[in-house]
Protein backbone atom coordinates (compact mmCIF):
# COMPACT_ATOMS: atom_id res chain seq x y z
CA UNK A 1 0.00 0.00 0.00
CA UNK A 2 1.12 3.55 -0.69
CA UNK A 3 0.18 6.06 1.06
CA UNK A 4 0.52 10.34 -0.67
CA UNK A 5 2.94 11.70 0.81
CA UNK A 6 5.07 9.45 2.55
CA UNK A 7 8.88 9.47 2.59
CA UNK A 8 10.19 6.59 1.67
CA UNK A 9 12.74 5.25 3.74
CA UNK A 10 16.03 2.97 3.88
CA UNK A 11 16.36 0.06 5.70
CA UNK A 12 14.57 -0.81 9.04
CA UNK A 13 14.27 0.02 12.81
CA UNK A 14 16.44 2.42 14.46
CA UNK A 15 18.75 2.64 11.81
CA UNK A 16 16.63 3.71 8.80
CA UNK A 17 17.03 6.92 7.07
CA UNK A 18 15.05 8.52 4.40
CA UNK A 19 15.43 8.59 1.12
CA UNK A 20 15.72 12.37 0.63
CA UNK A 21 18.59 11.76 3.48
CA UNK A 22 20.95 10.02 1.30
CA UNK A 23 20.05 12.29 -1.84
CA UNK A 24 21.25 15.61 0.15
CA UNK A 25 24.06 14.16 1.33
CA UNK A 26 25.07 13.48 -2.13
CA UNK A 27 25.02 17.12 -2.75
CA UNK A 28 27.29 17.67 0.17
CA UNK A 29 30.79 18.44 -1.35
CA UNK A 30 32.50 20.58 1.41
CA UNK A 31 33.59 16.54 2.68
CA UNK A 32 34.02 13.27 1.92
CA UNK A 33 33.63 11.68 5.28
CA UNK A 34 30.21 9.65 4.11
CA UNK A 35 29.15 9.60 8.22
CA UNK A 36 29.36 13.77 8.33
CA UNK A 37 27.44 13.55 5.12
CA UNK A 38 24.57 11.25 6.38
CA UNK A 39 24.79 12.74 10.08
CA UNK A 40 24.34 16.38 9.10
CA UNK A 41 22.06 15.72 6.33
CA UNK A 42 19.39 13.68 8.58
CA UNK A 43 19.49 17.16 10.94
CA UNK A 44 19.15 19.09 7.18
CA UNK A 45 16.31 16.79 6.39
CA UNK A 46 14.84 17.29 9.50
CA UNK A 47 15.38 20.92 9.60
CA UNK A 48 16.97 20.34 13.07
CA UNK A 49 20.01 21.32 14.90
CA UNK A 50 23.55 19.36 15.10
CA UNK A 51 25.12 19.46 18.09
CA UNK A 52 28.95 19.00 17.41
CA UNK A 53 32.76 20.27 18.12
CA UNK A 54 33.59 19.42 14.50
CA UNK A 55 35.05 22.33 12.58
CA UNK A 56 33.90 21.57 9.61
CA UNK A 57 31.18 20.37 9.92
CA UNK A 58 30.49 23.81 12.22
CA UNK A 59 31.49 26.04 9.13
CA UNK A 60 29.47 24.39 6.59
CA UNK A 61 25.86 23.66 8.25
CA UNK A 62 24.17 26.41 9.21
CA UNK A 63 22.25 25.09 12.14
CA UNK A 64 25.44 23.38 13.50
CA UNK A 65 25.94 24.67 17.21
CA UNK A 66 29.25 23.69 19.87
Amino acid sequence: MKIKGAVPIVGTGPFFLAKQTLLISKEMKWTRDPFDRIITAQADFHESSLLTRDTIITENYSRSCW
